[in-house]
């Protein structure tokens, strides 16, 4: 219950609209602050952009994907090849193990790859979504099993039985202080 003093009875519209209006900046200054510690202890997003044989890329690593960082001053970084047979896999080629080379498929020239620690922050529109657990790590990289969440494409049953597994080389901690036991992926064809 409300109770208007008697010296504000002939003003009562214009006390409760104050009132209001300072409730109102309350809530909304109460929310901006939530929203902004929400942002400071969000875990980071991150976005690449991998070219299938960039003009760039050594010869050891051809027909692999391969991505550019401006500001760590990589170019043709590759994603090797057991990671790059798991990308064509997510856009439909054969299961790594049934395949015999990494030229035998067609694939999506480039494509968008963002990851983060929490699935929750990837884009809802995917073509193919992963959960990547670390498996083992040492100075020069991580392995990685892979678990598809999502494929737009087709991925028989019988082929996600088969492990997926992906080497993420120590480039991984250009974006994390140390490998994350668990991050998640999503791919889409740009």
């Amino acid at each position: 219950m409300i109770v208007i003093p008697p010296s504000l009875a002939a003003d009562s519209p214009r006390y409760f609209s104050d009132l209001l209006y300072r409730e109102t900046v309350d809530y909304q200054l109460q929310v901006e602050r939530l929203e902004f510690i929400s942002f400071l202890t969000m875990p980071p997003l991150f976005q690449l952009t991998a070219r299938l044989n960039h003009p760039d890329l050594a010869a050891a690593y051809a027909g692999c994907y391969a991505y550019d960082e401006q500001t760590l001053g990589l170019v043709a970084e590759p994603l090797v090849h057991s990671t790059t047979a798991v990308i064509q896999y997510l856009f439909g080629a054969p299961h790594p193990v049934e395949r015999t080379s990494l030229t035998d498929v067609t694939t999506p020239e480039v494509v968008s790859l963002t990851f983060s620690t929490d699935r929750k922050q990837l884009p809802d529109a995917s073509d193919a979504v992963v959960q990547l657990s670390l498996t083992d790590a040492d100075d020069d990289g991580s392995n990685y099993a892979v678990k598809v969440l999502h494929s737009s494409h087709k991925i028989s049953a019988m082929r996600t039985e088969r492990p997926l597994t992906a080497w993420l080389c120590s480039h991984l901690c250009d974006y994390f202080s140390a490998p994350p036991d668990v991050f998640y992926c999503s791919l889409q064809q740009a």
